[in-house]
């Protein structure tokens, strides 16, 4: 009885993390408020907690519990402990725990599944396992280049999903995959940075298959890889791929090459091939890395060094403990540079620091960024050390293509920032690489009866079932939130809004702030309901600001709530003057929120302190049109 218990949890914790390299990289959903990042986080927690618990009990039917036991486990246990005491003393502390809504990836929860995940594929997993889990993520990678791909030439599956039309039209023209493809990742940095990840390891495959068949699959994977990633034209994801190539070239060694030129000289002539042939875009693109201005607007690489220089003031001003995970939104416009006005993206609000490394900075200071470098020091010096005593060449060849992939993807998030489905590969193929080594465990026998095994089992199968119905909740809880959204009648919306805040599994003050903007809209009728729903949208309000007064996004949407609904109580007016007031302060060298300001006191009639924000506001961004225009207006009169 006891080794089928076993074996059907080891069974459903290998499918989990098989989930976890197929699903997560497929999966989007449009019933989510976001497609891509939500659903992928959400299936994340799923699949980690039913990891966790299938773990914890098959410690109880092994009468043992089994912990790894070395330095890189103690470093991400104190990584972890370190962010959650940022996040204890966190400017916003719903933020550092969820993480940023359309995000989620980087929140406390996140890293605590990231850590699940971590742990308990050195407890469960064997070398077997791994190489099965290694292939199916490499093939998961074709399939997502071959749903990418046709996108390029203007025939996107994800449009005939979404609309039922095989063009590219249902995507908007910055947006275009035509220009820039992304699959089902969402965007094309976050595209190419798992197939960094992903192109050495099929060339590890590649190499050390010795079976016709395998060697014709995995050519096709690193091809449909390769033309896939250099269809994201993407600047930072050419710096990742081009380390990853060099690093596992150089772990191959000139004997090894020389050995292997039969398969190794037809794979860099597609390299090479493709690079020619589909690369052109790409190099213009590097090309305009020395300009400030392109076609398009601002070149992203001036905008960055903008929010690098304004993450760097954050760091500066909260080095111990920074601001508390994900919180760069808010943090970086209190210091936000007056230069990031004269871009193109100047009313733009960034929600991460574009460098992985600095954004670490901004959020949990230099103790937690210190160990978060630790541990990738410490995993990358193990799996060298592995790939370079290990015998079995398939196993080494696998750690050497993990341990460039891993560099390659920190070059990549060097120049951007991480995102759910390359974050979770990241850590899963450290933990894969570890276990090719001769990984120590601490053993901890139990001596239960079957009367107290029962008990805990019970008590593990009810804390995991509450976790899981707590991530169903969110979804749910985002669910109602699109529909809220997208539902035009004041009734239904209302509804709709008051079920997503009901099933969320606390207090959260972004569905609030949004219910009490809708309200507000619907106040402004004429009818009899207006005054009801002005009241509904001042209570929503002010249970908002209690729980993010430092939300610079949620400030703004509460001071536009008072703008339509105070202007016919005295109460409401106040109310909306102190919000404004916090938002300068919040925000004090963003121009739209001395405009946002200006707004809330044309609608209540007071006309000095309009013009005296609209005069700030251009102050700041003297070509700020809408400023220029209300000003005019208000000349006129």
């Amino acid at each position: 009885m006891t080794l089928n218990v076993k074996s059907l949890l080891d069974k459903i914790i290998f499918l989990c993390f098989a989930g976890l390299v197929v699903l997560t990289p497929l999966i989007y959903t449009t019933s989510t408020t976001e497609l891509f990042e939500v659903p992928k986080m959400l299936i994340v927690y799923c699949l980690s907690t039913i990891v966790l618990t299938a773990t914890l009990i098959k410690f109880i039917v092994d009468q043992r519990i089994t912990l790894p036991k070395d330095a890189i486990i103690y470093t991400f246990l104190l990584f972890l402990t370190f962010q959650t005491l940022s996040t204890v003393f966190s400017i916003d502390q719903f933020t550092s725990i969820f993480g940023y809504p359309t995000r989620l990836n980087g929140g406390l929860i996140s890293q605590f599944a990231y850590f699940v995940i971590f742990v308990c594929a050195l407890i469960n997993l064997n070398k077997a396992l791994v190489v099965k889990l290694l292939a199916s993520s490499v093939l998961t990678a074709l399939v997502v280049s071959l749903w990418g791909i046709p996108s390029h030439f203007g025939y996107d599956p994800n449009c005939l999903v979404l609309t039922g039309q095989l063009t590219s039209s249902c995507w908007q023209a910055e947006f275009q995959p035509t220009l820039r493809i992304f699959s089902t990742l969402g965007q094309p940095n976050w595209l190419a940075s798992y197939l960094v990840l992903l192109f050495p390891l099929s060339l590890a495959f590649l190499i050390s298959s010795r079976n016709r068949l395998n060697q014709i699959i995995y050519a096709a994977c690193a091809a449909a890889i390769f033309l896939a990633f250099i269809f994201t034209n993407s600047r930072s994801g050419l710096a990742g791929m081009a380390l990853a190539i060099i690093i596992f070239v150089g772990l191959l060694g000139k004997k090894y090459i020389g050995n292997h030129l039969k398969i190794l000289l037809p794979v860099g002539a597609i390299v090479l091939v493709l690079s020619i042939v589909f690369g052109a875009t790409l190099l213009g693109r590097i090309k305009e890395i020395s300009s400030s201005q392109t076609a398009g607007g601002t070149e992203t690489s001036h905008i960055r060094e903008i929010v690098w220089l304004g993450a760097w003031q954050v760091f500066l001003k909260n080095p111990i403990l920074g601001t508390g995970p994900e919180t760069f939104a808010y943090s970086y416009q209190q210091l936000r540079p007056t230069a990031h006005n004269q871009t193109t993206e100047w009313n733009f609000f960034y929600n991460k620091a574009h460098n992985e490394f600095l954004n670490y900075l901004a959020n949990i200071g230099i103790v937690g960024t210190l160990l978060y470098l630790s541990l990738l020091y410490l995993s990358l010096k193990t799996i060298y050390r592995i790939s370079q005593t290990i015998q079995n060449d398939t196993d080494k060849l696998l750690a050497r293509g993990i341990f460039a992939a891993v560099i390659g993807y920190q070059a990549v998030i060097l120049f951007g920032f991480s995102v759910v489905a390359p974050q979770t590969l990241m850590y899963l193929l450290i933990a894969l690489a570890l276990t090719f080594g001769n990984y120590t465990f601490k053993q901890i026998h139990l001596k239960l009866n079957k009367f107290q095994a029962a008990g805990i089992v019970a008590l593990i199968l009810a804390c995991g079932l509450w976790l899981l119905v707590s991530v169903f909740r969110l979804y749910f809880s985002d669910a109602e939130l699109n529909r809220a959204k997208s539902t035009y009648s004041p009734q239904d919306s209302i509804r709709t809004f008051g079920n997503s805040l009901m099933v969320f599994p606390t207090q959260n003050p972004f569905i609030t702030s949004d219910f009490s903007s809708y309200a507000a809209i619907f106040a402004t009728s004429t009818d009899q309901t207006s005054a009801t729903y002005a009241k509904l949208a001042d209570n929503l309000a002010l249970n908002s600001y209690k729980y993010a007064p430092n939300n610079f996004l949620i400030i703004r949407k509460l001071v536009n709530t008072y703008t339509l609904i105070g202007p016919s109580n005295s109460k409401y007016k106040a109310e909306g003057e102190k919000l404004t007031q916090l938002l300068i302060k919040l925000a004090p060298t963003d121009p739209q929120s001395y405009f946002t300001a200006a707004k809330f006191y044309a609608a209540a009639g007071n006309k000095g302190k309009t013009v005296s924000n609209l005069k700030e506001a251009l102050k700041l961004k003297p070509d700020y049109i809408e400023a220029q225009d209300l000003l005019r207006q208000l000349n006129t009169k």
